[in-house]
């Protein structure tokens, strides 16, 4: 096979495989939260192709309520954790690399600026992708290695940076990039309904308060529906794919208390068996009162990078 058609195969692999939502903060401790936190980035579209623009959101929480600060800014090629997930390509050496292409498409910005939002338009198309990188490997030592490593990082990196007071968190998204005519993703969606009932108790009305002590058994609102039939990519040494539905991923965020089912403290999961095992889960209230309100946040994920999110707030009282 020619060096550029092997390339190019390659490229459209990773393109398509590439669904990864990476979110570098301190999330791995159990679901009560608390200080500051970016608890999820989503993008809409989830997924994107050349010419397109895409809003890219977080959901920030702050223990403190104080005023928090966003920088978004962009990267095509991003290193590992390992590597501190710094940018492989500089502006300037990206800018150099694209103004050869001659595409008359202007390069955005890295900076995305500093709202509470951030918009970014998908500006390459995969030809131009491979183009780039064979400028960019060019120089190198081993400019065939380089180039691989090019195209098995390429895409489109999300960087958030909030600071609250001398706090700072970094969070990561990275939107998968389609060609064009290829399988869309939508993100999934988190109805407005949870329902709450008092263990061996009756079930709550939507403005009846938590109480101190109690057990609580909660139910989220996502439907089955949610998880979108989709053909996987195809891989060397399995058989071919067939259509399935999309894994769904639901972590649970509290400020009192934890859920705990089936002791996972804080993600539950669909994968075409029954939604229940998603959306219900057991919320326990403290013993001593911590806040006039208990607060919960949902964040939906499925397979392929789609993220959605919903927050709930009651009243918590003493427990009678």
């Amino acid at each position: 096979m020619p060096r550029h058609q092997s390339v190019a195969t390659a490229l459209c692999f990773v393109l398509a495989a590439a669904s990864a939502c990476t979110i570098r903060d301190d999330s791995t401790r159990a679901n009560q939260i608390e200080g500051l936190r970016v608890l999820a980035l989503a993008s809409e579209p989830a997924d994107l192709v050349q010419g397109e623009t895409t809003t890219i959101s977080a959901l920030v929480f702050d223990e403190e309520e104080r005023a928090v600060r966003y920088q978004w800014s962009w990267c095509i090629s991003r290193g590992s954790s390992e590597e501190g997930y710094q940018c492989n390509i500089s502006e300037a050496d990206l800018e150099s690399a694209w103004s050869e292409l001659e595409t008359g498409v202007e390069l955005p910005a890295y900076d995305l600026g500093t709202g509470e939002t951030a918009s970014f338009e998908m500006f390459f198309e995969p030809q131009q992708a491979l183009g780039l990188c064979e400028i960019l490997s060019r120089d190198a030592a081993e400019p065939d290695l380089q180039l691989f490593t090019c195209l098995s990082t390429l895409g489109l990196s999300i960087e958030l940076r909030v600071t609250a007071g001398s706090d700072q968190i970094v969070a990561i998204k990275d939107i998968p990039i389609l060609i064009e005519g290829n399988e869309r993703n939508q993100n999934p969606v988190i109805g407005p309904n949870f329902e709450r009932t008092l263990r061996n108790g009756p079930r709550l009305e939507d403005t009846d308060p938590f109480r101190l002590e109690g057990i609580y058994d909660v139910v989220a609102d996502v439907d089955a529906s949610q998880s979108e039939t989709f053909l996987p990519a195809a891989r060397d040494g399995l058989p071919p794919p067939e259509p399935r539905g999309e894994s769904l991923f639901l972590s649970w965020f509290v400020t009192v208390g934890s859920t705990h089912r089936k002791g996972e403290q804080r993600t539950s999961y669909f994968d075409e068996g029954s939604i229940e095992s998603l959306t219900e889960n057991t919320w326990d209230m403290p013993f001593e009162r911590e806040d006039s309100s208990a607060r919960l946040f949902l964040v939906l994920r499925d397979e392929r990078g789609g993220t959605s999110w919903a927050e709930h707030t009651f009243a918590l009282e003493e427990a009678r």
